[in-house]
């Protein structure tokens, strides 16, 4: 549950003015701790940890020039394509900005774990969402959102200046169309499309898709992979979506629970029936009684696309078992475990796309090497390629209009696939629907190799 926390201007100076010194070493020896530390928090076997890590260590990025030649090996000549890396040690973030090939800048910014969750949790309040998540979300009985709590210190704009200083570099510009953000403790459920990086004040939105990679060891990994295969073309080249197996989940028959409210949802219904028309092959509808846990994990496997419009939950202390999809049934919650343990099942094909039209799908546990027990990244561990997430609860409507908007692009072809569909959508929905509440709430997590 989102709680409202106050953060001082003063602090904010601090964090805006980065540390100087330039070598950053001894932060991909921290950073193998960290994972360790990130994947045992996900429930990832003490083996499997141990084989993860001597592959990582493999492909040889101890230090900045390794990890800008790989760069350069992963995306050959692409130079409308960005990457930004963030580590996170000892009070300090440390932000790396890559173009293919070369580290274009290093700075470090003084500031807490506490801080900067702090200074996210304001930004959000200046969007309203504590009273949207109240309304719309399930909540735990007995429990209610506060207000009562230090309003922001700044305005929107002024969160968003500050946001776009700590996460982009000055030399940001318009000739980049696409941005993958190697994120470390929750910077990978900010809305990077708000961002202002442009001398003009555009936002990111304008320009530029980005995409969330879960760590630097599974964006190491995916890219060693398609270059010793050989396989996946340019980010940059038109990609086409063919949707010959889908199944579509909406507005289950909610359990009645001791533990918790779930509102019906009848704008899910809405959201799934204007997203048909494209899906012109097989597709399988679960609504209602008929969207059990365990009818949804037997035919989820082998599918192109897996698309929820359901009630999510979302739990910073025990994220494994308490981050949870909604369904029916004796047994109705999906778990982040139950996701990510699917890998492990002989046979299973993990879909290739997921969207999480749920809300907080994005959310779990903050740790320095990123996020642990979110929905969204134990479908990337169970082997999805691209999960569409959700940050926070949002308007029906707008929902309905972005998801049916994204179907539409992703049938098109575009480049950077499927992160520029769900920027055009996200546009076309800003068109409509100008509060960024309503539109800024999806981004896509997964590893870009096309």
């Amino acid at each position: 549950m989102l709680k409202r926390i106050a953060f001082t201007g003063l602090s904010i100076l601090a964090l805006l003015t980065p540390l100087s010194g330039q070598n950053i070493d001894y932060l991909y020896k921290a950073y193998q701790n960290q994972y360790e530390e990130l994947a045992t928090a996900r429930g990832l076997k003490p083996l499997e940890v141990s084989k993860n890590l001597s592959q990582f260590r493999q492909i040889n990025l101890n230090t900045v020039e390794d990890l800008s030649r790989k760069m350069g090996e992963y995306y050959r000549g692409q130079k409308n394509l960005a990457v930004v890396l963030f580590f996170f040690h000892e009070d300090t973030l440390h932000r790396l900005f890559f173009e293919p090939g070369r580290c274009r800048e290093i700075k470090h910014f003084p500031i807490t774990r506490n801080a900067l969750q702090n200074l996210t949790e304001n930004f959000y309040s200046t969007l309203n969402l504590y009273d949207m998540v109240a309304k719309r979300s399930a909540v735990k009985r007995g429990a209610s959102v506060s207000h009562s709590i230090t309003n922001p210190t700044l305005s929107y704009d002024q969160y968003i200046d500050t946001f776009t200083r700590l996460f982009l570099p000055d030399t940001f510009t318009e000739k980049y169309q696409h941005l993958i953000v190697i994120p470390s403790l929750n910077i990978g459920v900010f809305p990077f499309q708000l961002l202002r990086p442009y001398a003009n004040k555009q936002e990111l939105i304008h320009h530029c898709s980005f995409s969330i990679a879960p760590t630097l060891l599974d964006f190491a990994f995916a890219n060693e992979m398609r270059r010793f295969t050989g396989n996946g073309a340019k980010l940059s080249d038109t990609a086409f979506w063919t949707t010959n197996h889908a199944l579509l989940i909406n507005n289950p028959t909610y359990p009645v629970s001791e533990n918790y409210h779930f509102p019906d949802l009848p704008g899910a219904e809405k959201e799934i029936k204007l997203s048909l028309p494209y899906f012109k092959k097989e597709k399988r509808i679960l609504t209602g009684k008929q969207a059990r846990k365990d009818s949804v994990m037997a035919l989820m496997s082998g599918c192109d696309l897996v698309y929820f419009a359901t009630h999510g939950m979302s739990d910073v202390e025990n994220p494994m078992q308490n981050n949870f999809l909604v369904l029916s049934g004796e047994n109705p919650y999906l778990t982040s475990k139950e996701v990510m343990d699917m890998r492990l099942i002989d046979k299973y094909r993990a879909p290739e796309m997921v969207i999480l039209s749920a809300c907080q799908s994005g959310l779990g546990k903050s740790m320095e090497a990123g996020v642990a027990g979110s929905m969204a990244r134990s479908f990337v561990i169970s082997g999805t390629k691209y999960v569409i997430q959700s940050l926070w609860s949002v308007d029906d409507d707008a929902t309905a209009y972005l998801m049916s908007r994204f179907m539409h692009w992703i049938h098109q072809g575009v480049p950077f696939f499927p992160a520029e569909a769900l920027r055009l959508a996200s546009l076309e929905t800003r068109e409509k629907y100008p509060d960024p509440a309503h539109w800024a709430s999806f981004s896509l997590i997964g590893t870009m190799t096309q």
